[in-house]
């Protein structure tokens, strides 16, 4: 567990775990990194607000792309 009392793995997140037909309105995931994460093109049903604690975040959609610094968020809609 991490500090925060959340489960806390080495592993990479794999987002398809969650259950997106879930009608929670609200999901949380703490992700501890040492390295540089890329991802393939994809979209979730629900919006996504992402960022990161410490170093950047680039994202790129058909609209445009962005790079983020740390304490700050990027949201992205329901796609």
């Amino acid at each position: 567990m991490n500090a925060s009392g959340a489960p806390s793995s080495s592993q990479p997140f794999d987002l398809d775990a969650l259950a997106l037909d879930d009608p929670a309105w609200l999901r949380a995931v703490h992700i501890d990194q040492a390295t540089a994460r890329n991802t393939e093109s994809h979209s979730h049903p629900p919006g996504q607000l992402l960022g990161a604690a410490k170093g950047l975040v680039a994202v790129g959609t058909e609209a445009g792309r962005w790079v983020v610094p740390a304490t700050h968020w990027v949201w992205l809609p329901p796609h």
